[in-house]
């Protein structure tokens, strides 16, 4: 679960942010996420909700997570559609070449802090 250690990447970087505004507590997190990636819901939730039990900072904190449209262009015929996965095949020519048309980084958007 691969999830763990870009979870915790992020809550270390939210973490070193709190320290240095000084403030006393983090109550929420923004993550947008492609679910072409293998990054789930599910696995994020998890791994944020024992991550967070080891950082007093993190200790009433939520996770807020956006899933953008799952969505891909053929680059041979142009055709666009909803993909499961990556790489996938295009339904209407049924290539391999095939983009996502948002991005598939796991994009850390935002957090809320408590003075």
């Amino acid at each position: 679960m691969h999830e763990v250690h870009l979870i915790s990447a992020l809550l270390e970087e939210v973490e070193r942010q709190a320290r240095i505004k000084k403030s006393a507590r983090i109550r929420s997190i923004h993550l947008r996420y492609n679910p072409l990636t293998s990054h789930s819901d599910g696995h994020m939730r998890f791994s944020f909700d024992i991550l967070k039990k080891d950082r007093p900072l993190f200790e009433h904190a939520t996770l807020e997570l956006t899933e953008v449209p799952p969505l891909l262009r053929c680059r041979r015929c142009g055709n666009e559609f909803q993909g499961r996965q990556l790489p996938e095949i295009c339904p209407r020519c049924s290539q391999t070449d095939v983009a996502p048309l948002h991005s598939t980084d796991l994009v850390l958007q935002g957090f809320e802090l408590e003075p």
